[in-house]
């Protein structure tokens, strides 16, 4: 999908509700790109009321500061399961079990949050630790399943309880994480294998394979590298990089 910049061509009409496309982008190219209001102003050809309006709406819960929790002392055996986790993860299937396999909310916590907390509250004792800083940011996208449209549903609520902050970020952007450039990877090897699997088995066994003959060094490089994806975010203020 080739990369795309904020919309530009919208006529507001007094009275008449902005499109959300539009929102987004004027929430965006504030928080992000840090474009001042005037400069939004004549882009928009918006009033600076309007404009503040449209900055002062809610925001979705990814983009708010989650809990900070007490430093603790880093025992032996914890660092132990440091190591462990700075290594490549394990590759799992999940199993959706909402109408026709989609992936519900209690499926995400239940197979992934649940999961996923005890993982995070020890990188949270590795930033506390090292750097004295808050708890590290957990970066989600905008699946439905990941109960960002409110602040109730059991997934908001787990990661309340747990004091899990999310990492706010341009909902267009999601290539910014190192991830998606695996998951590239690991299409293309599958694309390429010479016996193409026919059944879900397969599949599976095909994809684990290739996951697991990444390199650790390649997927360390991508983490290095960010740094550079961080300057071209910064260029295209704030909206979708090259993959």
């Amino acid at each position: 999908m080739p990369p795309t910049t904020p919309p530009l061509d919208f006529d507001h009409l007094p009275g008449q509700e902005i499109p959300t496309k539009y929102k987004v982008a004027i929430r965006q190219l504030y928080s992000f790109a840090k474009v001042p209001i005037e400069s939004l102003m004549a882009r928009y050809r918006l009033g600076k009321s309007l404009i503040n309006r449209v900055l002062s709406y809610d925001k979705p819960e990814r983009s708010r500061a989650g809990r900070t929790g007490r430093s603790t002392i880093l025992s032996d055996s914890r660092i132990d399961e440091i190591i462990e986790y700075l290594s490549e993860s394990p590759l799992l299937f999940l199993d959706g079990y909402g109408k026709s396999g989609a992936f519900l909310q209690t499926d995400y916590l239940s197979q992934i949050l649940e999961y996923l907390q005890p993982i995070i509250a020890i990188f949270a004792l590795i930033t506390r630790t090292l750097n004295g800083s808050p708890e590290p940011l957990f970066m989600e996208d905008g699946n439905s399943a990941h109960g960002h449209k409110s602040a109730y549903n059991c997934c908001a609520k787990y990661r309340a309880k747990h004091g899990i902050s999310l990492l706010p970020h341009p909902s267009t952007s999601p290539d910014m994480n190192p991830i998606e450039k695996c998951w590239r990877r690991l299409k293309q090897k599958l694309y390429r294998r010479l016996h193409q699997p026919l059944t879900v088995e397969e599949m599976k066994q095909a994809v684990l394979e290739e996951w697991e003959a990444i390199p650790q060094e390649w997927i360390n490089n991508l983490i290095v590298q960010q740094e550079h994806w961080v300057t071209v975010l910064m260029q295209r203020h704030g909206w979708s990089t090259p993959n």
